[in-house]
């Protein structure tokens, strides 16, 4: 009787102590993968500051485009002239510079669009501000990186951005075409690019995208947004360049580079 009690304890032992080692070895494994995601995360994420140029301002300004809607001006949901007027944003611009928000606070950008306790897991250490375009370039904010989305014709702080004499892109002829230094006139209204330029000086960054339609603007933004890791590889963080890009139009995720420059 006790011979087989002994001889089941034993093969009780033997299983306690499998389940044991194999619950201590998914433990490690999980500390492991867990270790290695926080490295490569936080990695990732001091690329992120630096390609922004925001490690000691931890802000960042996104200017979108401003349109003023004349009494009348605007259309209703039923295809009517409305009455309504006043300050106006574009909606995809909107959704675009959001994305810039993602990147910075979220622990993981997919996460900001979940439901219940996933969308309130914040990375507070960044500020990252919409802002429509002043009105008035002293209103502008350079004592931090910023992005400005669209064309001068809508926003004041493009135009500052490629009057600086750093530039190498302008709009022309009544906004109908990109000129780039040294390359050939652009009228593709599928075209949007991104350009930085870095002041040595400040250590700011000033990020110009726009194309000659919405298109064009929403998808070079959407890109810097999502692709900056990729411009980073390219041009690190203090290289001043210019990217230009072909969108589909029926889906910004898809798109071909055009032309490439830094100078």
């Amino acid at each position: 009787m006790c011979h087989h009690l002994t001889q089941g304890n034993d093969i009780g032992n033997f299983f306690v102590s499998i389940s044991a080692n194999l619950i201590s070895d998914v433990i490690f494994l999980l500390l492991f993968f867990l270790l290695a995601w926080l490295i490569y995360y936080l990695t990732k994420r001091r690329k992120l500051f630096k390609f922004f140029s925001i490690q000691d301002t931890k802000r960042l300004n996104v200017y979108l485009s401003r349109l003023f809607i004349c009494p009348g001006g605007a259309i209703g949901i039923t295809g009517q002239p409305a009455s309504c007027q006043g300050i106006s944003i574009v909606y995809k611009e909107a959704m675009a510079a959001n994305k810039f928000r993602d990147n910075f606070n979220y622990l993981s950008p997919s996460f900001s669009d979940k439901p219940g306790l996933l969308s309130k897991i914040l990375l507070s250490d960044v500020q990252v501000q919409t802002i429509a375009s002043v009105a008035n370039t002293t209103e502008i904010d350079y004592t931090t990186s910023l992005i400005t989305l669209g064309s001068p014709t809508y926003n004041l702080v493009s135009m500052e951005a490629q009057n600086n004499s750093q530039s190498q892109v302008q709009f022309a002829n009544n906004g109908s075409t990109i000129n780039i230094t040294g390359l050939q006139p652009m009228n593709n209204l599928t075209y949007g690019f991104i350009q930085r330029v870095h002041d040595q000086n400040t250590n700011k960054n000033v990020f110009y995208t726009a194309g000659l339609t919405e298109l064009g603007t929403v998808g070079a933004a959407n890109f810097l947004a999502t692709n900056w890791s990729l411009l980073y590889k390219k041009y690190n963080w203090d290289k001043n360049f210019i990217i230009v890009l072909n969108f589909n139009q029926t889906n910004i995720n898809n798109w071909s580079i055009v032309v490439e420059k830094t100078w």
